[in-house]
């Protein structure tokens, strides 16, 4: 799976000039429910490895955000959708998904196990892990 920064291209380039817009602030939707990328210890605030390449990018780019502690992924896709939060920065692409939102580059890849008894030497095909217990 690849992980990518969702940025509305238009949107960042009207902020990473060096004078802010209207004084606007870009609305950065996130859960906190995928550590390491985006969790909370014990407060409102979402920290992890993509609010730290989040960072990393709005100081370089002079960039006013604001992070939004979203109640569920679905609540973040949704406002991405209607416009009600301008990005989110972890979010693999999908052809669903593109209908409505621009993507980077990725910056983080997941290689996909599957982890057996050790009786099991080889698992040709994913079908054949169809109906098996989790």
């Amino acid at each position: 799976m690849k992980v990518f920064i969702l940025i509305n291209l238009l949107v960042l380039s009207l902020f990473s000039q060096n004078n802010k817009i209207d004084n606007q602030v870009l609305k950065i939707g996130l859960t906190n429910t995928w550590p390491p990328f985006n969790y909370s210890k014990n407060s409102n605030n979402i920290e992890g490895i993509a609010v730290d390449y989040w960072n990393i990018i709005k100081n370089k780019s002079k960039i006013d955000s604001k992070i939004i502690k979203a109640e569920s992924f679905s609540k973040v896709l949704e406002s991405i959708n209607s416009n009600e939060y301008n990005m989110t920065i972890n979010l693999a692409y999908t052809k669903k998904r593109s209908e409505y939102a621009v993507f980077s580059d990725a910056y983080e890849f997941f290689p996909i196990a599957v982890v057996t008894k050790s009786n099991i030497n080889f698992i040709p095909k994913t079908s054949l892990l169809n109906n098996k217990k989790k």
